[in-house]
């Protein structure tokens, strides 16, 4: 198999593609920045972190990307420096069905003031581990 798509045939189509919901996202905190700025964002399913990013450009003082997948959270890592954020974004994976001590141990004591998702809600199992990790 050659050509252009040869050369990504790494990814798989799920946290390593800005789905349509993350560029909305993204944009509304772009356009409305004080949904976020001087808050402490969470983002949950960051996948490359479109979402995430965009709070930290819009004057977030904090954001904290997480996903289940290590590898999209590297790419999310270079795009957190390639847009000059790198100072206010941390990394952390999280599967929403850990148990309780691996949760703090990802997403830390402190509360957060804004908690966002996009195109997390794909499947039942997925919508059932969200909101046990929200209650």
């Amino acid at each position: 198999r050659g050509g252009a798509l040869a050369a990504y045939s790494h990814l798989y189509g799920a946290g390593d593609v800005v789905w349509p919901a993350s560029v909305a996202l993204a944009r509304l905190l772009a356009h409305v920045p004080s949904l976020v700025s001087n808050q402490r964002v969470l983002e949950l399913g960051c996948g490359l972190g479109a979402a995430g990013l965009a709070a930290a450009k819009a004057g977030a003082s904090s954001v904290l990307l997480t996903d289940r997948d290590a590898s999209v959270l590297e790419w999310a890592t270079q795009a957190a420096a390639a847009n000059g954020v790198s100072g206010v974004v941390r990394l952390a994976v999280l599967d929403w069905t850990a148990d309780a001590a691996a949760l703090r141990d990802a997403l830390g004591a402190d509360a957060f003031d804004v908690i966002i998702a996009a195109d997390v809600l794909y499947d039942e199992a997925a919508a059932e581990s969200l909101a046990q990790l929200l209650v």
